[in-house]
């Protein structure tokens, strides 16, 4: 008989039929909320694909007023 696993114990994790499997995203985010939003989507299983400028990363500055 098995026991639900208690927080300190290990858990396994069983990354085979990922819910979002064959799910692709376009990522076009460059502040924090995208990147994470679709680090979560891939954890499921969602193929992503990244799009950036082709300087490299986008900087928020916010204006001085």
């Amino acid at each position: 008989m098995t026991h639900a696993p208690t927080p300190l114990e290990p858990r396994s994790i069983d990354h085979s039929g990922r819910p979002l499997e064959g799910l692709h995203v376009l990522e076009l985010g460059s502040l924090i909320a995208g990147p994470f939003a679709t680090r979560l989507l891939a954890e499921f299983g969602a193929e992503v694909i990244k799009i950036e400028t082709p300087g490299g990363a986008i900087r928020y500055e916010p204006s001085a007023t």
